[in-house]
């Protein structure tokens, strides 16, 4: 069960052991720290120290492309205490990152681009000069060493 403490009309996260330790010179029965006790009870005990219990419903539907889930309030909702979900747009940078976890996993199924990163630069040079022989071979490369500079650029700008 999950249990919050109610003051001034705001909740916020409480365990049963916060309320052993916020009061020591009162000596509680174990059973009402076991779950021996019934609810009906054990909300009456726990309703004197301003502590109710709250649900937590299932997360939100939302694109794990474009959005995360966060814990909200804890807000009385119908007679009762009901964690609250909100639903956030990713950052730039978050966006970035799953941008390039995305690049990195194409570039490790790219054959051409994981030849490329073992030839150095002599290599691609060589590469780009025997296998650039048009201009669409030619924006094919480019857009692969592009794609590496790019990874390149974001492990810079993270450390």
């Amino acid at each position: 069960m999950n249990y919050c403490k109610v003051s001034g009309g705001v909740a916020t996260k409480y365990t049963l052991n916060q309320l052993k330790r916020d009061n020591p010179d009162i000596s509680f029965p174990q059973k009402l720290f076991d779950g021996s006790v019934d609810p009906t009870t054990l909300a009456n005990k726990l309703a004197r120290f301003q502590i109710e219990p709250y649900t937590v419903p299932a997360l939100p539907s939302y694109d794990e492309k474009l959005e995360h889930v966060v814990e909200g309030a804890i807000l009385k909702n119908t007679g009762k205490w009901v964690q609250q979900w909100i639903v956030v747009p990713l950052t730039t940078a978050e966006l970035n990152r799953l941008t390039a976890e995305k690049t990195i996993d194409q570039v490790r199924s790219d054959n051409t681009l994981k030849a490329l990163l073992r030839m150095g630069p002599e290599g691609i040079e060589s590469y780009i000069d025997s296998n650039s022989t048009s201009l669409a071979s030619s924006n094919a490369i480019m857009k692969k060493l592009a794609t590496l500079i790019w990874l390149l650029a974001q492990d810079q700008m993270n450390d």
